[in-house]
């Protein structure tokens, strides 16, 4: 697990709540108005407020290591497809499950598993060397 400075985590929750808050302020001028996608907001805020820019966010000086750098991107994906995950189911209807049973436990099952060897087929093939542990 990835060593971390109590300072930086929260600057970088600040920056997010700050993020969260001005976007939802301007989300609708921003939508609407100039049509521009919530993704290229995001994009743009996190390359500003990154280490590219204003250096607010370096998620470089949080570790120590590249191992630490990869565990750290890892947890951090981890934490973000939770968060996509809860809010896709949220926004299903009630009936949903009930009513597409079939389709949902045909995608969930052999279609699921086709998908991850596949891309493991893939991934194994396009990296040189990699070894299945």
């Amino acid at each position: 697990m990835p060593s971390l400075d109590i300072e930086q985590v929260g600057i970088s929750l600040s920056i997010l709540g700050f993020y969260i808050v001005g976007f939802g302020l301007i989300s609708f001028v921003v939508k609407e108005r100039l049509y521009i996608g919530e993704p290229l907001v995001a994009l743009l805020f996190g390359i500003v407020t990154g280490p590219i820019a204003l250096k607010w966010l370096d998620p470089y000086s949080w570790t120590h290591s590249r191992a630490s750098h990869d565990e750290l991107t890892f947890q951090l994906t981890r934490i973000v497809i939770g968060i996509q995950l809860v809010f896709a189911g949220i926004a299903l209807p009630h009936k949903y499950p009930k009513k597409e049973w079939k389709s949902l436990l045909f995608l969930c099952g052999p279609v699921m598993l086709v998908m991850y060897i596949v891309t493991s087929l893939l991934i194994w093939g396009m990296i040189p060397g990699l070894k299945l542990e």
